[in-house]
């Protein structure tokens, strides 16, 4: 397998999605397009530093392209990819993880927020190259913050799971009308469920449709 660069990322993500649009519509080799495409985003979530078991998950890369990937990570110098590129192991966090400090609360919701902007469903297998787009704009776009506690691209990734599943609800603040987070009927967590944002005791719970979109989003 040729060696990949991870210096060479594309700066602009609008090129990102008129690729993504490109391999979706194109009659030519789709499954190759796909494939390198894929492996094209494997290597741009790695470099935000999502867990190699979740690039694995969402990207349908192998292991072996997973490694020499790592590899060539650890070869280029730190400057090439800035503060994006940690390296991860371990297992995703889970309700209480995400909800038992409420600065963690914060950026969750923030996340769920975002996420629920951009009208897609709540699912343990996003797309990809959707999943990194809201991540990034999660990030860098209208909260910026040097105090926040960001929260890692798997952190992220088990929320739309948990949601999916039951285990975290996603509620909405009578007060501030903000979106946030809390454990679900389906978990046995205990945690505050106050509005992370205003702490406003009042909230009604999120209503989604058979995708898990959420209807009527504010």
């Amino acid at each position: 397998m040729p060696s990949i660069n991870p210096a060479l990322f594309l700066d602009d993500d609008q090129e990102l999605i008129e690729l993504a649009s490109l391999c979706l519509t194109s009659d030519q080799r789709p499954h190759v397009m796909t494939e390198t495409f894929q492996r094209y985003l494997a290597m741009r979530l790695m470099a935000q530093g999502l867990r190699d078991g979740d690039i694995r998950s969402i990207c349908g890369v192998s292991d072996y392209f997973l490694k020499q990937l790592a590899d060539d990570f650890c070869r280029v110098p730190p400057v090439h990819h800035g503060r994006e590129h940690k390296r991860h192991g371990g297992c995703r966090p889970g309700v209480w993880s995400l909800c038992h400090r409420r600065a963690i609360r914060l950026e969750a919701s923030k996340f769920a927020r975002d996420w629920v902007r951009t009208g897609l469903p709540f699912t343990p297998c996003p797309n990809p190259a959707a999943f990194y787009l809201a991540y990034r704009s999660y990030r860098f776009w209208n909260w910026d913050d040097e105090q926040r506690q960001l929260l890692e691209p798997s952190a992220c990734l088990a929320l739309l799971d948990l949601v999916h599943a039951g285990e975290l609800s996603l509620v909405q603040c009578l007060l501030c009308d903000e979106l946030f987070v809390q454990p679900g009927p389906e978990s046995q967590v205990l945690a505050p469920e106050i509005c992370p944002f205003c702490t406003g005791p009042h909230k009604q719970i999120c209503v989604f449709d058979g995708e898990r979109r959420v209807l009527q989003p504010h």
